[in-house]
């Protein structure tokens, strides 16, 4: 078999996109710099709403029930947000370190770099860049697995890349594998069509 003739993903893959897509809405309200002022919005907003639509009065009354129906509120939104977190990006430390990437690796620029470099094509950094936040957090597969993909589709060093994939594969069971089935799943595979 060729290679280079490119693999069939499993069914995860689509099965993560879907999710990706229903449970993605609430993140980016999250990380954004308006959050705050979001929240109050949506306090007062339904403060009024008491007050006005509801008739409920006087105005500290109007201001309790909008506490309660807010906690509320809040409960159902952080639900979708922290399944996508879960089962998407598997991230399981997320009631501790809520802005921050699993061991402490923020979410920001270091990441970026690396996709970054990728799409300049500029690969030999992107692999260092992915090289560096995978001993910062060695529990991220998906950086093992991005590099492992730079060399199967980007380099065509089927050499490196079937190395890079032993490695991933070898998490098969481990603790660190939660969230990152799909990861695994298809390095085997590429490794399997490899051997044939």
């Amino acid at each position: 078999m060729n290679n280079d003739e490119e693999i069939k993903a499993p069914d995860n893959e689509l099965k993560e996109r879907i999710l990706k897509f229903i449970f993605s809405i609430p993140e980016p309200i999250m990380k954004a710099g308006m959050t705050l002022t979001f929240i109050i919005g949506l306090f007062i907003l339904i403060w009024l709403m008491n007050f006005f639509l509801l008739g409920i009065t006087p105005l500290y009354r109007a201001f309790t029930l909008a506490l309660i129906e807010f906690a509320i509120l809040t409960l159902f939104l952080m639900v979708p947000f922290l399944v996508y977190k879960i089962l998407v990006k598997g991230e399981r430390r997320i009631w501790f370190s809520f802005g921050k990437r699993r061991l402490g690796v923020k979410a920001g620029p270091e990441i970026y770099r690396a996709e970054m470099y990728q799409t300049k094509g500029d690969y030999s950094e992107a692999i260092k860049e992915y090289r560096k936040l995978f001993s910062l957090s060695p529990d991220r597969l998906d950086f093992l697995y991005a590099i492992a993909e730079i060399y199967r589709n980007d380099l065509k060093d089927n050499e490196k890349a079937v190395k890079t994939h032993m490695e991933v594969a070898k998490y098969d069971g481990d603790k660190k594998a939660i969230g990152y089935e799909y990861h695994i799943s298809h390095s085997k595979d590429i490794l399997k069509h490899t051997k044939e």
